[in-house]
């Protein structure tokens, strides 16, 4: 920027130089030329510097005014003084102090000439600047229609994704019910088996049929009857630590966010080893909710592995409806898998 100014400058004056020339009109002295000049090049970013001031305060018209008559009369007083002190000095000028009419009116011709190019130039950058606000404001504006498509599509993915889990929920329940009943009667551990199994599954449709958020005790409950529904399944040979700290009650959350990562646990983890159970921890601490779980990983034949899909949809409905307002670490150490979610609340 300063270099196009430099340019326009030096541009500038050896254009008025050289028509000067050319009708013989240099009758001046190399310093009279250079601080006049001087003069009424500060004279310009002077008076673009008070346009731009004055343009952010109120009465900016009225403030205007004054400033330019200021700001001439400091004009002509600084021209009076140097072409004083140069006829002193015995230097010559191209205008003489006396009479002072015949000194004022180029003077101040000069001035209204610098102030009104000066003035063209703020224009300018005031265009510039507006088309360039105009720009990034239409850049905003797609930008924020992309990411309202991206997260209507997200929310779409998300629904789909709970749809194709879920199953005719009256067939379920009944059959559930069925199978409770007759097999309550020949052993009460597998009819607790059904009914865990039952309220699991009443939870998970009551949860993905509504745009509700479920209370945590509610989400904690069910984590409590996959443990049991498990324990049972593996007769009670899984070594898991389940710890709750914290108020828990009246603390909303998205449904099944919490269940999804247990789930996972008991898809992906190694919970026979007594020496490394797996921890499930959830405290409630001032405005957070912390979520960690961490055990030792199955592993698993290539074709048995899964793709993911629960972790990628618990993560997608917590942006979805947290936004920034949660951070989740899903890191795997070797043979161990860990998950530590924190949500404002």
């Amino acid at each position: 920027m300063i270099l196009y100014h430099t340019l326009f400058w030096l541009s500038f004056i050896l254009y008025e130089l050289g028509l000067f020339f050319i009708l013989n009109a240099l009758t001046s002295s190399f310093a009279d030329y250079l601080i006049h000049y001087i003069l009424n090049i500060g004279l310009f970013y002077v008076n673009v510097y008070l346009i731009l001031k004055c343009n952010t305060l109120k009465n900016k018209y009225f403030l205007l005014l004054i400033c330019l008559l200021i700001e001439l009369s400091g004009y002509l007083m600084i021209n009076y003084f140097v072409d004083r002190y140069l006829e002193v000095h015995h230097i010559p000028v191209s205008k003489l102090v006396h009479p002072l009419k015949l000194f004022l009116v180029p003077v101040i011709w000069r001035a209204i000439y610098f102030i009104a190019l000066s003035t063209g130039y703020t224009f300018y950058l005031y265009n510039v600047n507006y088309k360039k606000q105009l720009i990034d404001l239409q850049q905003d504006q797609l930008v924020a229609l992309s990411l309202k498509a991206q997260l209507e599509k997200d929310v779409l993915r998300s629904r789909n994704a709970i749809l194709k889990m879920q199953v005719n929920p009256h067939m379920l329940f009944n059959s559930l019910n069925f199978i409770y009943n007759k097999v309550r009667k020949t052993s009460a551990e597998a009819g607790e088996a059904v009914m865990l199994l039952s309220e699991v599954s009443r939870y998970t449709y009551i949860s993905t049929s509504h745009e509700n958020l479920s209370k945590l005790t509610d989400e904690v409950e069910q984590i409590r009857n996959l443990i049991q529904l498990n324990q049972i399944r593996f007769d009670h040979n899984l070594c898991i630590s389940f710890n709750i700290s914290g108020d828990t009650v009246d603390i909303n959350i998205p449904p099944l966010i919490l269940l999804t990562f247990v789930e996972n646990i008991f898809k992906y983890g190694n919970l026979r080893n007594n020496d490394f159970p797996a921890i499930i921890n959830i405290s409630v601490s001032e405005n957070e909710l912390q979520f960690k779980t961490l055990n030792q990983i199955v592993i698993l034949p290539l074709e048995n592995k899964g793709d993911g899909v629960g972790i990628k949809n618990a993560e997608l409905r917590l942006r979805n409806y947290y936004k920034d307002k949660f951070r989740l670490n899903i890191d795997r150490y070797a043979d161990r898998f860990l998950i530590d979610l924190k949500i404002q609340l």
